[in-house]
């Protein structure tokens, strides 16, 4: 990963920014979450729910208040949907959600809606599909929804989208790497990409004007801004 988009990524957590990680199996979608989740700031209080407790054993972990609460598909008490209802009422500075596969994508959208910053992974093919994927799962619900309202409502509230790939050589080694990061401008209504990998070459786009604000106020603006060359 370029240092611009590890400084970029501390960014987006130190101003509570949620983001989807999508991919698909094997790119190293967990292993960016925990990167993510060694970057929140001491002393917050976060929830992580995972069915396979993939997430708890970090030591980078120890300086936040870190809760674990793992899923158990055939009690109702401990389904995603309730472990995340039940989450919000004890007000976490962060959510973590390990996969987000169905219909607790609702509950996952209310979360960010109400205040709450997520980081959570998705199974997608590329990353433009990830929030009209993630509408699908939401309309599992049954629910009356609008599809173009949901859709609004996740662009506004999540805002980035990272996506993983990997690549297999023929000698069989594989790499794996991120492949390019979406910004939602909501001045625009537009997905944008400010980050991508071409070949060997990192090519970076324009950033919102909200992101460069945040990215001006940072203490690390100045190495960010080679990479963007802003």
């Amino acid at each position: 990963m370029p240092q611009t988009i590890s400084l970029l990524l501390e960014v987006l957590i130190a101003n509570q920014l949620s983001i989807v990680i999508g991919g698909q199996t094997g790119v190293g979608k967990t292993e960016l979450q925990k990167y993510l989740l060694s970057l929140i700031p001491p002393n917050s209080r976060v929830v992580v729910i995972d069915n396979v407790q993939e997430l708890t054993y970090n030591s980078a972990n120890a300086k936040i208040d870190l809760n674990c609460w793992q899923v158990n598909s055939h009690i109702y008490q401990a389904s995603f949907q309730e472990l995340i209802r039940n989450a919000l009422r004890s007000n976490p500075d962060w959510l973590v959600i390990a996969e987000s596969r169905g219909k607790e994508m609702l509950d996952v959208l209310n979360a960010v809606m109400t205040g709450h910053p997520v980081i959570t992974t998705i199974h997608a093919q590329s990353a433009e599909t990830i929030p009209n994927r993630m509408v699908r799962m939401i309309l599992m619900n049954g629910h009356e929804t609008i599809y173009s309202e949901a859709l609004n409502d996740i662009n506004e509230h999540f805002r980035y989208f990272v996506f993983l790939e990997k690549n297999v050589s023929s000698s069989g080694k594989i790499s794996r790497y991120l492949s390019i990061i979406l910004e939602y401008d909501s001045e625009t209504g537009h997905l944008n990409p400010i980050y991508q990998k071409v070949g060997q070459k990192d090519k970076y786009g324009k950033p919102s004007t909200f992101l460069l604000s945040l990215i001006n106020q940072s203490s690390k603006a100045i190495e960010i801004a080679k990479g963007f060359t802003i």
